[in-house]
């Protein structure tokens, strides 16, 4: 098979760009995941503050952060009878059925005798130097690694085993041995995303975490601007991408049109990097913890080109905004506070409010935040209705211990 481009999109198996070139590790401590999927016994009974089982449900910890995810799931279901299903949903939508004419799930399942049941992905998200017990300690959690860690964290909070007595383990959902999920040191980049003939996208260029999904929030940038080069180069180039070395792209010349994309992916790995380091050492402290999504969203949506893409951008040069956003990791108010926090909290991931030193450092953080953003919002550039964005907090973006909607 012969193509001008070849695109990597294997995600982290990374697949053409292993050959490439080599892998890069951030400093300092990285991330591990164990998982496994549930059944649950009766959703509304689960005792969580404002869980809601169509969404992505976080508890964060100290020593990470766990997700609580109900899922549809068509395991075991024939193959030609699930696509005579897509088929018939893909009619039903060319059709322009009513979305409340469509039958539902269970509905579906019994007319393309289809297997049918709703399951929960259960998993954590920890630092690589939280302090296990040894391995002769950790086997009475089980058999297996992933196993082992998942209930050793479950066994510290009262809370997280309360929210498992809710459920029971589904073994082998996907076969043999698909009972105990484990992936090891999640956050990493590729050195090299370009090359004579080939670039790569999306997770084969660098991962991070899944916190806050930024391979769908801002990682898929890189999909959007290969594409608007992978254009540029076949009309260029007359369809041969190793021919010409200098292209114009939106009426500027390069000496190699892939250049600006590495550097691109390049500081866009760096920037969801931090902003998961200062997510996760927010979390050692419940006070901290919502500073994190309180700052990307200060970033990300109070920013003058989110609040007015419709008047900046179409969809014909979407990508040059989304290449901006990054949930707001670029912008340098972002930048400055969590580089400050992060130097504040280094160190293993303890509770803070365990020494007097720990309580009064999370002060002197709320303090730091607090006056932080009074100066931001003061001037008038970083806008939005904040009170209906976030809990706890009201239009000047200042805690509102009685304000529990949005």
């Amino acid at each position: 098979m012969h193509a001008p481009l070849l695109v990597d999109a294997s995600g982290r198996f990374r697949q053409l760009v292993s050959k490439q070139t080599s892998v890069k590790r951030f400093e300092g401590w990285n991330t591990n995941a164990y998982w496994a999927y549930f059944t649950c016994h009766d959703h509304t009974k689960i005792p969580l503050r404002y869980y809601e089982s169509c969404n992505t449900n976080h508890i964060c910890l100290p020593e990470g952060w766990a997700w609580v995810i109900r899922l549809p799931s068509w395991e075991g279901s024939p193959l030609p009878n699930l696509m005579d299903m897509i088929h018939y949903l893909l009619d039903l939508n060319e059709k322009g059925t009513p979305p409340d004419e469509i039958p539902s799930s269970h509905a579906l399942a019994s007319m393309f005798h289809l297997n049918f049941r709703w399951v929960v992905s259960i998993g954590f998200a920890l630092r690589t130097d939280v302090d296990f017990p040894k391995a002769a300690d950790l086997s009475r959690y089980g058999s297996r690694e992933a196993e082992q860690k998942f209930n050793w964290i479950v066994s510290r909070y009262p809370h997280v085993q309360r929210l498992m007595s809710h459920h029971t383990i589904i073994p082998d959902l996907y076969g043999p041995g698909t009972t105990w999920f484990i992936r090891k040191h999640l956050t990493y980049q590729s050195t090299q995303v370009t090359g004579s003939g080939w670039m790569a996208i999306g997770d084969a260029v660098g991962f991070t975490n899944p916190l806050f999904s930024p391979g769908i929030n801002a990682n898929m940038a890189t999909s959007l601007y290969a594409a608007e080069l992978t254009s540029s180069l076949l009309s260029n180039n007359g369809g041969s991408v190793g021919k010409v070395q200098q292209v114009v792209v939106d009426g500027a010349s390069h000496e190699n049109v892939l250049e600006p994309y590495q550097a691109f992916c390049d500081r866009q790995v760096v920037a969801l990097n931090r902003m998961n380091v200062f997510n996760y050492v927010c979390m050692r402290d419940p006070k901290l913890g919502p500073l994190g999504p309180l700052w990307q969203y200060l970033a990300g949506t109070g920013s003058p080109n989110w609040q007015r893409m419709r008047d900046l951008f179409t969809l014909d040069d979407v990508a040059d905004m989304i290449k901006q956003w990054v949930w707001g990791a670029h912008e340098p108010l972002f930048v400055e506070f969590a580089d400050k926090v992060i130097a504040m909290l280094e160190g293993p991931p303890t509770p803070l409010g365990d020494t007097k030193t720990g309580v009064e450092l999370v002060s002197s953080i709320l303090a730091l935040s607090r006056d932080t953003i009074r100066d931001i919002l003061a001037g008038g550039v970083y806008r939005n209705r904040w009170e209906g964005l976030l809990r706890w907090y009201d239009n000047k973006l200042e805690y509102v211990e009685t304000k529990n909607y949005k």
